[in-house]
């Protein structure tokens, strides 16, 4: 199973990059993930205190691909400093190298 979540750890390909900034990015501020038969899912959502919540996109995944994301997002926050909420590097993320050519 570790060889299946590792390839999100691996750098993305041009086109794997490429595709990944093809869409529309929402702002959200609540993710509810939930383990069913169909695999993981994980709902994003906005939510302001005066109003209701506002659905944004889900995804749904294997749970290997989940345990896969989970050790992305450890990797990619890494340097951030829970007690400010920044990061020393603000561009960090798996592949930057690749995104910024």
């Amino acid at each position: 199973m570790d060889d299946d979540c590792d390839q999100y750890l691996q750098d993305p390909t041009e086109l794997q990059i490429k595709a990944a900034f093809m869409g529309p990015a929402f702002a959200v501020n609540r993710c509810i993930a939930t383990l069913g038969p169909t695999g993981l899912r994980i709902a994003f959502l906005e939510e302001d205190t005066e109003e209701a919540p506002n659905f944004r996109a889900a995804v749904t995944m294997s749970p290997q691909d989940g345990i896969g994301l989970y050790k992305m997002l450890q990797s990619v926050l890494l340097d951030i400093d829970p007690e400010r909420h920044v990061t020393a590097d603000p561009l960090r993320q798996i592949g930057q190298d690749h995104a910024h050519k």
